[in-house]
């Protein structure tokens, strides 16, 4: 694809430097470019491209190729001119020139498969001549609610799943009765699925009963984890179908965990999302048994802040991420080192 429709996109192989990068030799800062190092004086050229001997300076700017014979670059500041001479006064230690390739040199890989593409990556492979990449087909997903409370999670799911990786097709909500007819026009899809809901209650919920009817291959997880409730992922054919259900907070979490390493490697992303190291910035005394999803912010010092009760739609707005505690872990102080997730949207 062209790189101005790559943003958003995962290299599908590793790129490479078409040309050197830089490509020519050039200054970096405005000043004067000399035949031989400072201090020394030296007389004063209009510019050329001809040979700069050992006795000339010439004016250049930042970016500037440097003339042939060019051996250092004095900034502006540095120098004294006086008619046709040039002062220069001090020694320097480096040369303030940029050379051809140093950054890299045709066929040097500059970025590497599976890398998500944005400003940066996209300046680097115009800089070396690309005029296009070679990206991840995108992946298919549908999102469907199932009932009229599912409203809530629809909003997060669509903010998690909008991305230029992904080909997003909302269903919106139905009726759980009107499942049936929805999967069996759906079986031919492949792709992956995400159904939304208030509740699944498990192996004996509708999408469950209806997948079995359908012929689908269910797993049900029954993660140890508050707050969750049962995640039912199935396949139906070339459907891959993963079921949420719970608060919309529950969901968001359950989203990270679960859905995000699913779509990395659908969208062939180097890395998963991975959990970073903070240190708890608040007690919290609970029962062992089950790990625990807390909303938080975090401080530059990587203390995490409670950002309101899992509950609260509020708290949706007002964190930064949740912190997973140890389903081992019980009376926890200020200052346990805790893994903190990072609310991503999208997910990919």
């Amino acid at each position: 694809v062209s790189l101005c429709t790559s943003a958003g996109r995962y290299l599908a192989k590793d790129l490479v430097a078409l040309t050197a990068l830089p490509a020519f030799d050039h200054a970096v800062m405005d000043g004067y470019a000399l035949g031989a190092m400072p201090p020394g004086k030296f007389s004063s050229r209009e510019s050329s491209d001809a040979e700069l001997l050992p006795t000339q300076a010439q004016r250049i700017s930042t970016g500037e190729a440097t003339p042939p014979g060019t051996v250092a670059v004095v900034m502006r500041d540095h120098v004294q001119q006086m008619d046709k001479t040039v002062l220069v006064d001090r020694a320097s230690r480096k040369t303030n020139i940029r050379l051809a390739g140093e950054e890299a040199k045709p066929g040097d890989i500059l970025i590497k498969a599976g890398t998500k593409l944005d400003a940066r990556h996209l300046a680097l492979a115009q800089a070396t001549d690309h005029r296009t990449v070679n990206v991840t087909e995108k992946a298919n997903v549908m999102l469907l609610g199932i009932g009229d409370g599912a409203a809530p999670h629809l909003a997060v799911f669509e903010a998690l799943l909008t991305s230029p990786a992904l080909a997003l097709d909302a269903l919106d909500s139905i009726k759980a009765d009107a499942l049936p007819m929805l999967l069996e026009r759906l079986k031919t899809r492949s792709g992956l699925l995400v159904v939304v809901s208030e509740s699944l209650d498990g192996e004996a919920g509708p999408l469950a009963l209806v997948l079995q009817n359908a012929g689908a291959a269910i797993t049900v997880h029954r993660a140890a984890l508050k707050p969750a409730k049962p995640i039912i992922e199935a396949q139906l054919g070339d459907l891959r179908i993963i079921g949420f259900s719970g608060t919309a907070y529950a969901c968001l979490v359950a989203a990270h965990v679960f859905l995000q390493p699913i779509l990395a490697h659908m969208v062939g992303a180097a890395n998963a999302l991975e959990p970073t190291p903070v240190q708890l910035g608040f007690d919290r005394t609970r029962e062992a048994g089950r790990a625990e999803a807390l909303p938080v912010t975090v401080t530059p010092q990587r203390t995490a802040i409670s950002a309101g009760r899992f509950g609260q739609m509020s708290a949706l707005a007002a964190m930064d991420g949740f912190i997973l505690i140890d389903a081992d872990s019980t009376d926890l102080r200020i200052g346990h080192p805790v893994s903190y997730w990072p609310v991503q949207m999208p997910l990919v």
